[in-house]
């Protein structure tokens, strides 16, 4: 599990770097706003994109969203925690970029 933890890091450590790189060439679709907000991001993704006709939206399932939590262990969930940190956090600080 600390593997899954430190590559998923490290492509949230790339992201934030494509994105000092590309600005606002770059739109990140963060996985779990996508989720809980699935309208706004399929908007911003629109928009983003300059597409001539809506995309149609899909149907996700929210509350397979926080299943990870009851499945894993206080002590791996622990393991989890101290190599991501507030790494996670980066999904909710602008509506349209996770990483702005």
């Amino acid at each position: 599990m600390q593997e899954c933890a430190l590559r998923w890091r490290s492509h949230a450590e790339r992201m934030e770097a494509l994105n000092v790189t590309l600005g606002d060439r770059l739109y990140v679709a963060c996985y779990e706003r996508l989720i809980t907000d699935t309208q706004d991001v399929v908007a911003e993704l629109e928009q983003f994109l300059k597409l001539p006709s809506p995309l149609q939206v899909p149907q996700v399932k929210v509350e397979a969203l926080d299943r990870w939590k009851s499945e894993l262990s206080a002590e791996v969930l622990e393991k989890i925690d101290a190599v991501i940190g507030d790494h996670w956090v980066e999904c909710y600080r602008s509506p349209r970029s996770p990483l702005e």
